[in-house]
């Protein structure tokens, strides 16, 4: 009988233990999961609460950008160094138009320049085959009037001055193209304002043209 009831205090001592190791467990697996999960709300609120640049301070950035380079732009390029580089754009484009004019009514176009020399010169015009100048409507004026003056056009351009042409050994101050759109020869035109000196270039046979600062 002493055995049987050792026996059944041992039973019950066990399942005792079991019970409390197995609260142990749950308590333990408890404690995991509430620590997982502080640990991913507080990643969650570190990543909702990263700094950042909104929309709005975004847009005023750039409004702000783009004010300064309106105001400090023009400050950096003097009068002058717009007017040599409207100057040179101007070359090249009434350049092109000979071409183009040529090709369009299968006759040669020229294009004749004045180098400025003594308070003269510094000019240049286009004309036909027979030295004529050209005439277009949205010039304006008289007939003949494809003509570009520098010194008289100095609100465009400044003081720019057409001071060297560089062209065939025989017509070095003119290019003239031919039906197919080819200059007689290659060349560089100089302009210069001050101690900036714009050089553009008339290819040979393509008659591509190009410019270079010096």
């Amino acid at each position: 009988m002493r055995f049987a009831i050792l026996d059944f205090r041992f039973a019950i001592e066990n399942h005792r233990g079991s019970q409390t190791a197995r609260w142990a467990v749950i308590v333990h697996q408890s404690k995991i999961k509430n620590q997982t999960a502080s640990t991913a709300a507080a990643a969650a609120k570190s990543k909702i609460t990263s700094p950042a640049f909104t929309l709005i301070e975004i847009l005023i950035v750039v409004a702000i950008m783009g004010i300064a380079g309106a105001i400090v732009v023009p400050h950096m390029l003097t009068a002058g160094t717009m007017g040599i580089q409207a100057a040179a754009r101007m070359v090249i484009a009434d350049l092109l138009y000979a071409q183009n004019e040529a090709i369009a009514n299968q006759s040669v176009r020229k294009v004749i320049f004045e180098p400025a020399q003594d308070g003269a010169g510094n000019r240049y015009r286009i004309t036909d085959a027979a030295d004529q100048t050209i005439d277009v409507d949205w010039k304006g004026g008289d007939g003949g009037n494809y003509v570009v003056d520098f010194e008289q056009e100095t609100s465009r351009f400044g003081r720019v001055r057409i001071t060297s042409v560089q062209f065939s050994e025989d017509n070095p101050n003119q290019v003239a193209f031919d039906a197919l759109g080819s200059p007689s020869s290659g060349g560089t035109i100089d302009l210069t304002f001050q101690d900036t000196v714009y050089r553009i270039t008339v290819a040979a046979f393509t008659g591509r043209v190009t410019v270079q600062k010096l």
